[in-house]
């Protein structure tokens, strides 16, 4: 009753009591029998579901703190506690409450990890009788902790997984039945337990595939039973929101299905491998031309647009299709459906739509981040994944594709579209002509690796970008196509251009596109801008187009760019923009100097933004989850860009010494905020512009013998881990600033 009172507590809008019920649990959570009694409260119906949640999740925390420590060791679990949780997790684990099974699934992760199979013995034979129980709770327990197993065990070494083999050799023919059963339902009770049942499945096979799972007992119903998921039709309920679609368990199933037959195809079948060479052939030859019809199949029901799908099936489809180009059996089975895969599958997922625009207008950050910058998390996108198809298909089939691909493009950016293209509803009006051309450049850029040298001379390429591309980027063209433009000819810059007017037109639409208000019209200006930063020929200078006059022109404008790329850096956070930045000052040093102080200091007013709340040093309070890693990771690689940038700023005015003081004033603050923040990741560009403050007035300034603590404290903080990056501006300060040391100690 007490320990539920502090749970209680715990949830007060009164701070005071919030916190002084924190710190007696923290008091308590070591003492034996804690675990015990927490275990009770989470399981208890009786327990309002607020209260269990928070039971629940500091659960979880002192199960994944403390299980894995010795018996000796302080903060770890007695052994009365482990024994309890064994002998009734599995009993609680699926609660009624979805945020309290969440936190127990995880609980029961971290147990199995570290106790099976030595320390719970009891874990296999009561999964295997909840597998075999004729009660549907037991049944979805032993399904949840067996994947739990899988999930656990799915990285480990050889020796690690014998004795999950073991368990997996019985438990996996009942999973697959049970699988079988729910399949012919509709409930999402039923689809959550198949979808739960092939991730199993897919984790088991994860890093390698077993001898006895390569054998067609077992091989022939797992590949029947993920592909009469593939064909299961969904009833789709058109009241339901499509993005509460995409969450539903059958359509996460079917997701789940495809990544098993992807990981299958592009790690085990491969017919050359020493390993799996017999295994691959016999997929190839037997299993896969199964596959691959149940495949089509879904791609003809996505042309006739009169099913819904989610964007993971779709992402499934063509990544399923990808894998299949490579095998010369199975692209035989492909190429009569090229002209129904590209038309009515592909390019659809490359077009601008409703969503883009409702994105374009209402969110123009979030546009950038999601279809300019994508983090790693969305490129399992439907559109991504197309567009891998698309390369593979030109990469690896040019003879049968290229040109088909080539001629489709150009139709579609005459205006002059297949009369099947239009799906029901649409009129061909100049607005859908519009979105069909930007579909056709997103595909034109997809393919630009492959048309020089190989399929297309620079001539040709060079007459079509001036007919079809560069038109596009003038300022009477919708905004998003002027977007799209330059996105596309981004994908030439490695490209030697022969006309000087194409160069200038480059030029013109780039610089143009920076003053440009719509954000996403300017990042990728500033994108397109970056070849010519780095652009050497042998051109005469007076010749239009040669590079002696683009960086002309260039320099001249340069501390214009140089504020406009700060502008967007400071809306948007990304890390290529301060890569840009970087060059930009690198090229430019001597164009930018004049404006050198006003330009660090928007670079610093960049930073504090940036780090404002980034942690990187070694003991962050809390694990981060990936969503926030990869937020922390994009704003840290902007912060490294910014210091790189100026830091190439201090170089540009190091023979002013009145220039660099201003400089200096600016650049202390971002000095102290990185050492006080302990942002580790950005030591080694803080430490090079202190070094460089340092030499340029080859003595040591106040501003700098105030940093000196600092690097003390941050080199004792970090247990001279870092030292190496320090040591450049230590000798530093020892050259130049020891005889001052040693007069005034």
């Amino acid at each position: 009753q007490a320990l539920y009172q502090l749970f209680t507590s715990t949830l007060s809008p009164v701070e005071q009591t919030r916190k002084a019920a924190e710190e007696q649990l923290k008091q308590l959570s070591g003492q034996n029998g804690f675990l015990s009694q927490l275990l009770q409260i989470v399981a208890s119906p009786e327990t309002p579901g607020s209260v269990r949640q928070a039971a629940a999740i500091y659960f979880k925390n002192r199960v994944s703190r403390g299980w894995h420590l010795p018996l000796d060791q302080e903060g770890t679990i007695s052994a009365e506690d482990r024994t309890v949780v064994r002998d009734h997790i599995l009993q609680v684990v699926m609660s009624d409450v979805p945020t309290v099974r969440v936190q127990l699934i995880a609980s029961l992760g971290t147990v199995v990890q570290n106790d099976f199979p030595e320390s719970w013995p009891a874990f296999a034979p009561t999964i295997l009788a909840q597998l075999q129980s004729s009660q549907s709770h037991e049944i979805h327990t032993g399904i949840v902790a067996m994947h739990e197993l899988s999930r656990v065990y799915q990285w480990s070494a050889a020796d690690r997984r014998v004795a999950f083999y073991e368990m997996a050799q019985v438990a996996l023919p009942v999973m697959h039945k049970l699988a079988t059963e729910f399949l012919a339902h509709d409930a999402p009770e039923a689809g959550e337990m198949v979808k739960v049942v092939v991730k199993t499945y897919t984790k088991t096979i994860r890093i390698e595939l077993a001898p006895w799972l390569q054998q067609n007992d077992q091989l022939v119903p797992w590949a029947t039973l993920l592909l009469q998921l593939v064909d299961k039709p969904i009833p789709v309920d058109a009241s339901v929101d499509p993005e509460e679609r995409e969450k539903q368990s059958w359509w996460k199933a079917k997701k789940w299905a495809s990544k098993c037959f992807h990981l299958i195809m592009t790690r085990y079948a491969r017919p050359k491998d020493s390993t799996y060479g017999a295994f691959g052939q016999a997929f190839i030859e037997n299993f896969a031309p199964r596959v691959l019809t149940a495949y089509l199949h879904q791609v003809q029901i996505c042309a006739q647009r009169t099913t819904w799908m989610s964007q993971r099936h779709m992402s499934g489809i063509a990544d399923f299709l990808e894998s299949c180009v490579r095998f010369t059996l199975l692209w035989k089975s492909m190429k009569p459906h090229l002209e129904v895969l590209l038309l009515h599958f592909v390019f659809p997922l490359m077009y601008f739509t409703d969503e883009d625009m409702e994105l374009w207008e209402n969110d123009p950050v979030e546009y950038v981040h999601k279809r300019i910058d994508p983090p790693p998390s969305d490129m399992s996108s439907p559109t991504h994944a197309a567009q891998i198809l698309l390369m593979t298909l030109v990469e690896k089939r040019p003879k049968q594709t290229f040109q088909p691909i080539f001629r489709f493009i150009e139709a579609i950016l005459s205006n002059q579209p297949p009369a099947n293209l239009l799906q029901p509803g649409m009129v061909a009006d100049e607005t859908t002509l519009m979105r069909f051309r930007d579909g056709a450049l997103n595909m034109l850029a997809t393919i630009a690796e492959e048309i020089v040298p190989q399929n297309l001379s620079v001539l040709h390429l060079e007459a079509f970008i001036a007919k079809y591309v560069l038109p596009s980027c003038a300022a009477e063209v919708p905004a998003f196509m002027r977007s799209r433009a330059m996105a596309t000819l981004t994908h030439f810059d490695e490209v030697a251009w022969t006309q000087a007017g194409t160069w200038q037109a480059l030029l013109h639409y780039a610089m143009l596109g920076l003053q440009d208000a719509q954000l996403a019209v300017r990042v990728n200006a500033a994108l397109l801008l970056t070849p010519f930063f780095l652009r050497e020929d042998a051109d005469d200078a007076t010749v239009p187009g040669s590079a002696a006059q683009i960086h002309e022109v260039l320099g001249q404008h340069a501390p214009q760019i140089m504020r406009i790329l700060l502008q967007i850096q400071n809306e948007i956070e990304m890390d290529t923009i301060a890569h840009i930045m970087e060059m930009l000052v690198n090229q430019y040093s001597e164009q930018l100097a004049p404006a050198a102080v006003e330009l660090a200091e928007g670079l610093a007013q960049s930073f504090f933004q940036l780090v404002a709340d980034l942690d990187l040093s070694d003991d962050a309070a809390q694990p981060l989850t990936y969503d926030q890693e990869e937020e922390t990771e994009g704003k840290s690689m902007a912060a490294l860009g910014t210091l790189s940038t100026m830091l190439a700023l201090c170089s540009a005015v190091d023979n002013s010494p009145v220039i660099m003081q201003q400089m200096q004033n600016v650049l202390c603050p971002v000095i102290m905020a990185v050492l006080q923040k302990r942002l580790v990741d950005l030591f080694e560009q803080t430490f090079e512009i202190i070094d460089a403050c340092i030499y340029t007035f080859k003595d040591v300034t106040p501003a700098m013998w105030s940093l000196l603590p600092l690097i003390h404290s941050a080199c004792r903080a970090e247990e001279m881990v870092y030292f190496d990056e320090m040591t450049p501006a230590l000798v530093s300060y020892v050259q130049y600033g020891g005889k001052a040391a040693a007069e005034h100690p």
